[in-house]
């Protein structure tokens, strides 16, 4: 996954948000950079092809941010999500869902009620 991002230009930036960055469950799962995990990438400045590509990703779990509705320091992210990488890239098979983010504090985040940490290099 993370070779996909890089190559289309999902490059690491200084997150503007409290919620942007990659999380886990787990220190243990942030080193695991492939395969099945928990990890997440929130990148609100991804670009795609030149254009802002807003990005909400997990393993299998590929999401185009529509909408940032922000609460606070939390947010309520609208997203367009695929099940593969191919799907995303061609734009099919995609469904509706949300994301709710809720900052606990620097390194720690709630994703839909469960406690995620940051990764860090």
């Amino acid at each position: 996954m993370t070779a996909a991002l890089l190559a289309l230009g999902f490059q690491p930036v200084w997150a503007a948000e409290p919620f942007e960055g990659a999380w886990a469950r787990s220190r243990k799962e942030c080193r695991d950079r492939e395969g099945p995990s928990s990890g997440v990438l929130i990148n609100l400045a991804g670009r795609e092809n030149g254009k802002a590509a807003p990005l909400f990703d997990q393993y299998e779990h590929h999401c185009r941010i529509e909408k940032v509705d922000r609460s606070g320091a939390g947010a309520r992210l609208s997203l367009l999500c695929y099940e593969f990488w191919e799907d995303y890239t061609a734009n099919r098979n995609g469904r509706r869902e949300t994301a709710t983010l809720a900052p606990i504090d620097g390194n720690r985040l709630k994703i839909d009620g469960k406690t995620y940490v940051r990764c860090r290099d």
